[in-house]
């Protein structure tokens, strides 16, 4: 993220620094999440463990509408279709995420949060004909590598210690 946000740091652009900031806080927050989540026993089917998720967001989110004074009626068509999509495909990708967690070791469910933004590099590059520059493929493909390195380095301990349970990540294609 720093290769992608580094010259905007370097000039000071206080809107690019508190984006980089509120991400990396999120990023802080959700692993608190999961390490709190993986030590106590979630009972709830992934509906409604993830409907909790969006309902707790979307209050968060309300709230900070109203402190903002931002107003739900000014948003264009175009803006109002942008967010039922992200609505319905946030709240699959949520269910799926927690379907994930209780199927498969952390440390590959986690790959999500390091694959996310390179689909989304992808998607806006594609859907909206976002400039895509050289760093931004760069930082991409450091992802990509270290998502390589997390599978390939899990198979081969798996492969070691001859660990029965992990072996279904060879039907991952990992």
């Amino acid at each position: 993220m720093l290769i992608i946000v580094w010259p905007s740091v370097v000039n000071g652009n206080l809107v690019e620094i508190s984006s980089l900031i509120a991400v990396l806080f999120s990023v802080v927050l959700c692993a608190v999440g999961l390490v709190i989540q993986s030590r106590y026993t979630v009972t709830l089917s992934p509906q409604i463990f993830s409907g909790y998720q969006l309902l707790i967001s979307s209050v968060i989110f309300g709230s900070l509408m109203v402190l903002n004074n931002e107003s739900l009626f000014q948003l264009s068509f175009r803006v109002a279709l942008a967010w039922g999509y992200l609505t319905i495909v946030t709240g699959l990708g949520v269910m799926a995420f927690a379907y994930i967690l209780k199927s498969l070791p952390m440390n590959i469910a986690m790959t999500y949060a390091y694959i996310n933004p390179v689909l989304a590099l992808f998607w806006g590059w594609w859907l909206l004909k976002e400039e895509v520059l050289i760093k931004t493929v760069f930082g991409a493909f450091m992802v990509i590598l270290a998502v390589i390195g997390v599978f390939k380095d899990r198979i081969k301990n798996t492969a070691v210690d001859g660990n029965v349970q992990d072996e279904s990540l060879y039907e991952l294609g990992g």
